[in-house]
């Protein structure tokens, strides 16, 4: 792992809030914590397998000790919407994938922020665009690439227009 899977670390705490990233993908996120921190529990956690128990518990207690702050629900929504906005305009290959994460986030909880409603809105008319295609019984692979595009398009613009 060269970066944080959030870019940073606080959308990376906000991913891991969520149940976005797994105990195995914890080790080398202490590893590259340990380059601007110590603590006897980052190291305890880059030296684990991702299997043991008890692994979100100890980043627990490496968040404690590097004084990361709780996080509040409406910068947790914020951060994870922006995560998946940022990640849909990248044109990366798992489109779908990245989509049905993010969309299954904005259907377990209420959008606290009108910022936080417009992505969600946004997130879900595209998810909503590609159920309608897999309703196919053998949608054509142009259909569904076309429409990866126009996520990607969509999704780029909506990144654009929220650059300070």
């Amino acid at each position: 792992m060269q970066s944080l899977p959030g870019r940073d670390l606080r959308t990376t705490i906000a991913l891991w809030h969520v149940g976005h990233l797994s105990s195995w993908d914890l080790p080398p996120i202490a590893e590259l914590l340990l380059h601007d921190h110590e603590s006897p529990n980052l190291v305890l956690l880059a030296m684990e397998d991702g299997k043991s128990p008890g692994l979100h518990e100890l980043f627990e207690r490496c968040l404690r000790d590097i004084g990361e702050p709780a996080m509040e629900a409406e910068e947790l929504e914020r951060l994870v919407l922006w995560h998946y906005g940022r990640e849909l305009a990248s044109g990366r290959p798992d489109t779908w994938a990245l989509m049905d994460k993010a969309f299954r986030f904005c259907e377990d909880r209420p959008m606290r922020t009108a910022e936080s409603k417009e992505l969600a809105g946004l997130i879900e008319s595209y998810q909503h665009s590609l159920w309608v295609l897999e309703g196919l019984s053998d949608p054509p692979a142009a259909a569904l690439e076309e429409q990866r595009l126009k996520t990607v398009k969509a999704f780029g613009e909506w990144e654009a227009s929220k650059r300070i």
